[in-house]
């Protein structure tokens, strides 16, 4: 028996076995379910079965009860890889691929080439986000952002028999602080976040515009649903003109037009794909929703906008208006 701390102290069972397979199980069973649990506040209770090579499976027996009360690791750090993992992971990579592929962003060992990804990484102690456990979290993600391919190796952790655990209190949060860092300063995150805000000015210059529009030309005998749909399409080309120059100046400002000639063009290609995503696709739902379920435009308009036209911006103009030059 050793101290562990003024409180807490381990100890080690030692059962010596020779053809027990009739016995053992029973044994480690109960003392695994009833003896430990009344112990473990106070003590650190291991089970260390010697067996004398006996012949009618006492050992497979052993090993097949180890595998269901594991002593690999305490709650803590169980806690910290998987839930700390899985928060990492959608932090960093959801809802890409990586969040897939990488399965343990926090340990393990990670395989890639060195040569044009690793050699190309600033390791510099001035670029790493934190000195303490989560600089793992910013190589893995720097490197993958490259478009690396790698390949994970899985370890199996145990429980420390001296020393002491990496693992302190400070670790989750220096984490999550590093992951929300990384995912909040990446470009695609802030472009994200820059046309989200030109969306919104365009969806309150849509919403206002409609319900203007509708508010001057609706009649007693006016037919709602034409009357939404045709007031939702005026209002969109007032929306994609605002959309147009606030994206070009602010949302994709690294890959701004400043030619007039593409910059007329540029706008044309903007305003055909936008007719497209921005007026007949939602403004045909809306009518269409008005006519089945009544005279509910602005609650139409949310699904058509933030279900329809958003996503479908957001594709073309990352592809096809302001694509980044190679």
């Amino acid at each position: 028996m050793s101290q562990k701390d003024e409180t807490r102290q381990t100890a080690v069972i030692v059962i010596p076995t020779y053809n027990e397979a009739g016995t053992i199980g029973l044994m480690l069973e109960y003392l695994c379910t009833k003896t430990f649990p009344i112990l473990l506040k106070k003590w650190d209770i291991k089970i260390l079965v010697v067996d004398g090579s006996s012949p009618d499976g006492t050992g497979k027996i052993v090993e097949n009860t180890a595998k269901k009360y594991p002593r690999g690791w305490g709650f803590k750090r169980v806690f910290f890889s998987e839930v700390g993992g899985l928060s990492a992971r959608f932090i960093l990579f959801f809802p890409f691929k990586n969040f897939f592929k990488v399965t343990d962003p926090t340990t393990g060992l990670k395989v890639t080439r060195v040569k044009g990804f690793l050699d190309q990484q600033d390791l510099n102690y001035s670029h790493l986000l934190t000195k303490s456990f989560g600089y793992k979290l910013q190589l893995l993600f720097e490197t993958l952002k490259m478009g690396a391919k790698f390949k994970e190796i899985p370890l199996e952790f145990k429980v420390r028999d001296a020393g002491e655990s990496k693992i302190e209190p400070q670790t989750a949060k220096d984490i999550l602080i590093v992951a929300l860092k990384l995912r909040w300063f990446d470009d695609f995150t802030q472009k994200f976040l820059k046309f989200a805000v030109v969306g919104g000015i365009g969806f309150i210059i849509n919403v206002l515009g409609a319900k203007i529009f509708k508010n001057i030309f609706i009649r007693p005998d006016s037919n709602l649903s034409l009357l939404n749909g045709l007031c939702n399409a005026a209002a969109s080309e007032l929306a994609i003109i605002s959309n147009f120059i606030w994206n070009n100046l602010w949302t994709f400002a690294k890959e701004k037009i400043t030619s007039v000639n593409v910059l007329f063009s540029k706008f044309l290609t903007f305003n055909l794909s936008s007719i497209v995503t921005g007026i007949i696709i939602p403004s045909v739902c809306i009518a269409i929703f008005t006519s089945l379920f009544g005279d509910y435009l602005f609650l139409y308009q949310v699904i058509a906008i933030f279900g329809l036209t958003i996503p479908l911006n957001w594709f073309v103009y990352n592809k096809l208006i302001w694509k980044k030059k190679k």
